[in-house]
């Protein structure tokens, strides 16, 4: 029998009772990051725990999701499949890595704004989803080109931070990217006004946190708190057993988040003693790619299967 999701589980970070502690959070801790200046070894030593904590188990939980959403599943055909979705992507990151980053910064952008606002229906639901995913992804990277250019290049032998035109023109590109998902919320959201409102509140939050804060800590806080917090509670309603559902998803999760952290240790280990620690941070870049493309593949499944039952639904109101 598959499960589908509970209808107040997809935006329950934005209507339910952690909405107004969590931008507070969100905007006190861009402050504070813009405030210290934490070292980059600080930053990417949060942004790689927060990774793996919660990052790693919303998206090793994918076995239980196809399980409950198609009640019919055969694990040795899954994790052949899943395997070899991985592999593949590291070929392409081997054989063209400008092509591999393009590529995952289109999925990223379309998984991070389908999971935050896949619980939409209406017209326009997924241009806002593209619209937020587009915010999401490159406002932290043209608003810290200086910052995240060596790691690109690393990955992919583009330097951005040498582009002159994006140095003369950074500030107009950042307000044209928080514009556009600004008029997208305010225009598509105009027949729901108290959703409207949180939304655009999460934007202005947002926004404080990728420009204010170190692009590491930026990413450890939207990744952890709004991403893979908010896609656990999805999840929970998915494969929750018990009367702690999210408990019961990072536990269902926790072998194959060993296997993947354990693997992502040995690879900065290996960067360590082969004494290039600047090569940790693109590494964990490619190996969260690896493990994000076929996720997003599992999670573009669960809301098509969700979409399928749910034609009709009303968008979920503020509670």
């Amino acid at each position: 029998m598959t499960r589908r999701l509970h209808p107040n589980a997809r935006a329950e970070l934005v209507t339910g009772p952690l909405f107004w502690p969590l931008t507070t959070a969100t905007v006190a801790t861009a402050f504070l990051s813009a405030a210290l200046e934490p070292d980059p070894v600080v930053s990417a030593t949060i942004a790689i725990a927060v990774v793996a904590t919660l990052g790693l188990p919303h998206g090793a939980a994918d076995h239980a999701v196809m399980r409950a959403i198609t009640g019919v599943f055969d694990p040795v055909r899954f994790h052949v499949r899943y395997v070899a979705g991985a592999a593949g992507y590291a070929a392409l990151w081997l054989t063209v890595p400008a092509v591999a980053l393009i590529g995952f910064l289109l999925v990223s952008a379309h998984h991070f704004g389908q999971s935050d606002l896949a619980h939409l229906r209406q017209d326009g639901s997924r241009m806002l989803q593209w619209s937020r995913g587009v915010f999401v992804v490159a406002v932290p990277l043209v608003a810290h080109t200086t910052a995240v250019g060596p790691i690109v290049e690393r990955l992919a032998g583009v330097d951005p931070s040498t582009w002159s035109w994006l140095a003369a023109s950074r500030p107009v590109v950042i307000a044209l990217l928080i514009g556009q998902h600004l008029a997208a919320v305010a225009f598509l959201l105009r027949r729901t006004p108290a959703l409207r409102l949180r939304q655009l509140v999460v934007t202005i939050s947002l926004t404080t946190l990728f420009v204010a804060a170190d692009p590491l800590i930026g990413f450890a806080v939207y990744f952890g708190a709004w991403h893979s917090l908010g896609h656990l509670m999805t999840l929970s309603s998915v494969v929750g057993t018990g009367g702690r559902p999210i408990v019961d998803v990072v536990r269902i999760a926790a072998p194959r988040t060993l296997v993947v952290a354990v693997l992502a240790a040995a690879g900065a280990a290996l960067c360590v003693v082969a004494g290039r620690a600047d090569l940790i941070v693109p590494s964990v870049f490619v190996m969260l790619s690896l493990v994000t493309v076929p996720h997003a593949v599992v999670v573009e499944r669960m809301w098509r299967d969700d979409r399928s039952a749910v034609t009709d639904q009303p968008l979920v109101a503020t509670r």
